[in-house]
């Protein structure tokens, strides 16, 4: 579920004068709401105030009528209708190619994607490296161990020396939604072995 809180505001005036903001304590407001493909509602919703709370039940597309009605007047002034797309589930990112566990090259390479394709609105990676073992997959995204903006095709890379490294990404769509974080380890050594003659 999702909560949306909506404001409307009513204004007053004559076609050759700006508007002026309609006296909240002489409004009365009401709204109603749908699902798009839904059956439009025929009834309305009065509330106390220009401010209120929908919840969406399910992701998709709302769409929220407003009305408001001056009771001085008794008759129905104006509506309006607002659109907000509910999306609650977060981008799925998948990684397709990675060194191996253990590696002999200078030249790290991950791919990834993310399912669907466009749902994400941005992908931040970082790559994080330690000389003395495993590198913590829970180091702050702060400072030098910050996340950064990825690659937009979907390809990162890095010039890695000896030791043990650990590639992190994750997405996030345009509705705020992050991905769980996919973590890439492995150990690099390039130093051959050495044989006693």
């Amino acid at each position: 579920n999702a909560s949306l809180t909506f404001s409307m505001y009513a204004f007053t005036g004559v076609a050759s004068g700006p508007p002026t903001l309609a006296n909240p304590s002489t409004t009365s407001w009401q709204y109603n709401t749908w699902k798009q493909g839904d059956a439009r509602p025929t009834t309305w919703i009065s509330v106390p105030a220009a401010s209120f709370v929908v919840n969406a039940s399910t992701d998709g597309v709302w769409l929220v009528n407003g009305r408001v009605q001056r009771t001085s007047a008794g008759v129905n002034d104006s509506t309006a209708i607002a659109s907000i797309t509910v999306d609650t589930v977060p981008p799925v990112l998948v990684i397709q190619e990675q060194p191996s566990p253990f590696s002999s090259t200078t030249l790290a390479v991950v791919k990834f994607v993310t399912t669907p394709a466009d749902d994400a609105k941005s992908i931040d990676c970082r790559w994080l490296s330690s000389t003395t073992g495993p590198v913590d997959r829970t180091l702050p995204d702060s400072g030098t161990t910050a996340y950064s903006a990825c690659n937009s095709t979907g390809t990162s890379s890095a010039t890695v020396t000896d030791g043990w490294w650990l590639f992190q990404v994750r997405a996030t769509d345009a509705a705020g939604n992050t991905s769980p974080t996919s973590d890439v380890a492995f150990l690099t050594d390039l130093d051959p072995p050495k044989v006693a003659s």
